[in-house]
């Protein structure tokens, strides 16, 4: 019986779960941004990036922007929210979730 259980237990872990894996899209790729808030529609939670932004970019946050957003695109995602930023001596960090939408 515990055999029967472990074997059943490893097949649901191996599955995947119902979501599978989700296709790398381009850099670039078109992604919605919800500074405050989240999507108004329903979405598969893909986790979570972070753009580092250097010193000498910095300054630029449109630019450190779309960084986290082709970050989202790797993940295959379509939209980011919760986005939060961090600033040290030599970076700008930016953080959010990504997700896409059903």
């Amino acid at each position: 019986m515990r055999r029967l259980v472990g074997v059943l237990i490893l097949l649901g872990c191996a599955s995947g779960g119902a979501s599978g894996r989700v296709a790398s899209r381009p850099p670039g790729c078109a992604v919605q941004v919800f500074q405050e808030g989240g999507p108004t529609r329903p979405t598969e939670n893909l986790g979570d990036v972070t753009a580092h932004c250097p010193e000498d970019t910095a300054g630029d946050l449109p630019g450190c922007m779309r960084m986290l957003q082709d970050q989202a695109c790797r993940r295959g995602g379509d939209v980011l929210w919760a986005i939060t930023t961090r600033r040290s001596e030599d970076a700008l960090d930016l953080h959010g979730f990504v997700g896409r939408y059903r």
